[in-house]
């Protein structure tokens, strides 16, 4: 089975996503806004990791 990728967004998982489909030789294009790193730049708090409630956001 074969198909093509297309990558939407620049967050953690577009960038993981990159990692594993490049790793399948896809070279999938990466589609991103003028900022890279998707809404994790302008949160102000992380949420919905394990093991915790809610952690601050880098600044």
């Amino acid at each position: 089975m074969h198909g093509e990728v297309l990558i939407l967004g620049s967050g953690p998982a577009a960038h993981m996503t990159a990692v594993c489909t490049t790793r399948a030789v896809l070279e999938p294009p990466l589609v991103t806004d003028m900022q890279p790193g998707g809404q994790l730049t302008i949160a102000t708090d992380v949420e919905n990791w394990p093991g915790t409630s809610a952690s601050p956001a880098p600044r």
